[in-house]
This record gives structure tokens, C-alpha cells and sequence, in this order.
């Protein structure tokens, strides 16, 4: 039963950790120069879990929307999410009002199945994005967060440059003023590898394709039109 239990939250924070690497893919890399274009993007192609069977996924593409997992994804053409549909109909819709070095998202509705919606509105003063709930986000000139406010917690974030992509270094949190979190990130190329032992490649463009959690789980990517 305790082997069963632990595998089951590994597999659960495993998928939440995956989410949010691939949602954070998807709408904030930048490719660096020129800062924002409208033009082709990666799309992603083919997912492959690492061990367990290398189960894999592939993605079919209609224009800037793609299929493949059960779940629908629609793009703007610089590549920021605009729409996201779970595969139980549960779905999402992005705006956007300038797109000239990176998306500023300005407004996100949440619908369920069951009638619910949830409008979250972005105002935006330079780089500086305040939503309806009073979280101040702010970004540098290539859409990646540097610091963000929500109520008494901080979370910042640092990098090291941004020549093709911006390269993170180290993330932290507090609350209250208290430290929560801080993690350093080491880089040999492409490659970061974080002081908890997870690995991340990624390609030219700043896309994530090998993501490898400490037990030896996780994916490669494999992306179409990214030249």
C-alpha cells in the first residue's frame, strides 16, 4: 500500500510540474531577435515519456490549431495560447492587445462544462502587468516574469541572458517576508539542470525538448517549423 501511495503522488506532482513547464513553454519563450515577429512558431509534434514503456503522442496541426492528446490548443500567430480546451470541455480563451516584443495578455475567461465563467482582466503600464485580483506581475523586454505579487507572497526571478533565449538562473518565494523556496539553475548549453536534480534542454528557439525529473521520469519534445 505505501509503495502504491508513493508512486501515486509522483505521478501526480509529476503531471502538475509537467503542466506548468509546458503552458510556461508555450506562451512565454521568445526567440530573442528580432524580440517578436508574426510568423512561424514551434509547433510541437510528438511527446515521448522517457521510461515506462516510451509511450508517445502525436500532435496534428489545422493552421495554428492542434490535436493529438485529447485536448485542443488555438495560437495567434507569435504563438501565445488563445484558446485551450480540456479534454472534459472545460476550457479557456486568451486576448491579447500588443504583440510588438512580446504578447500582453489582457484578458482570461475561464468556462466549465456546467455554465461557470470566470473573467480575469490585465491592465498593463510598460512591462508591468496588475490583474483584476491585484497581482502585479512584471517581465523583462522578452515576455519572461522577473517578479510577481500576489498579496504577501513575492516570487522573483533572475537569468543569466537572453542571446537566443532568456536562461534562468535562480527562482525564489516568500511570504510574509519569511524565504519559502529558492532554487539555483546550472547551464552547459542549452542544457539547465536545477540544484533538485531535475534536467531541461532546450532548443534554439527556447522550447523545452527533454524535461527528466531525479527518478528518471519525464519527456522529450519534437517540434515542426522552427526555422
Amino acid at each position: 500500500m505505501k509503495t502504491n501511495y508513493s508512486r501515486l503522488c509522483s505521478v501526480n506532482m509529476y503531471k502538475m510540474v509537467m503542466v506548468s513547464l509546458i503552458l510556461t513553454m508555450l506562451c512565454s519563450c521568445q526567440n530573442v531577435e528580432p524580440l517578436n515577429v508574426k510568423s512561424d512558431f514551434c509547433r510541437l509534434a510528438k511527446r515521448t515519456e522517457l521510461i515506462g514503456g516510451h509511450a508517445s503522442i502525436t500532435y496534428t496541426w489545422k493552421d495554428n490549431t492542434r490535436t493529438g492528446d485529447g485536448t485542443i490548443t488555438e495560437y495567434n500567430d507569435y504563438g501565445s495560447i488563445t484558446r485551450y480546451i480540456e479534454e472534459n470541455g472545460h476550457n479557456y480563451t486568451f486576448e491579447y492587445d500588443d504583440c510588438e516584443n512580446f504578447c500582453r495578455l489582457t484578458k482570461k475567461t475561464e468556462e466549465s462544462t456546467l455554465g461557470d465563467r470566470i473573467v480575469t482582466n490585465y491592465t498593463w503600464d510598460g512591462n508591468i502587468q496588475t490583474s483584476d485580483d491585484g497581482t502585479i506581475t512584471e517581465y523583462n523586454d522578452y515576455g519572461s516574469k522577473t517578479k510577481q505579487i500576489q498579496g504577501q507572497r513575492i516570487s522573483t526571478w533572475q537569468y543569466t541572458e537572453c542571446e537566443n533565449f532568456c536562461k534562468m538562473v535562480s527562482s525564489s518565494a516568500q511570504e510574509h517576508q519569511i524565504p519559502l523556496t529558492e532554487t539555483k539553475y546550472n547551464w552547459d548549453g542549452n542544457v539547465q539542470t536545477s540544484d533538485y536534480g531535475t534536467i531541461t534542454e532546450y532548443n534554439q528557439q527556447g522550447h523545452i525538448i527533454r524535461f527528466q525529473m531525479p527518478n528518471g521520469h519525464g519527456y522529450t519534445y519534437e517540434y515542426t517549423d522552427c526555422e
